[in-house]
């Protein structure tokens, strides 16, 4: 269905530019906090895999126990290219 052809790569496109977007943000946060500003970008990320990401040695907190936003980009990548959670 042509529909369907067009809407997929128009929904790359969007992804892309909204992890470029995230990529270069400032925000800090707890777990919790940043699923919810993931949440509000339209991205499906539960606290309980970026506490799990941070249990595997995938994603490191700073001192004082916050995270980048920023760090999760990658891992994000990771996850919509092979399904990792």
């Amino acid at each position: 269905h042509p529909i369907n052809g067009a809407a997929r790569p128009a929904r790359a496109v969007l992804a892309d530019r909204l992890l470029a977007k995230l990529s270069v943000s400032a925000v800090r946060g707890t777990a919790s906090e940043l699923s919810r500003a993931c949440a509000k970008a339209g991205i499906r990320l539960p606290a309980s895999t970026i506490r799990s990401w941070i249990r595997r040695g995938r994603l490191q907190p700073e001192s004082d126990g916050s995270l980048q936003l920023s760090a999760l980009v990658p891992l994000l990548q990771q996850r919509a290219k092979t399904g990792m959670k």
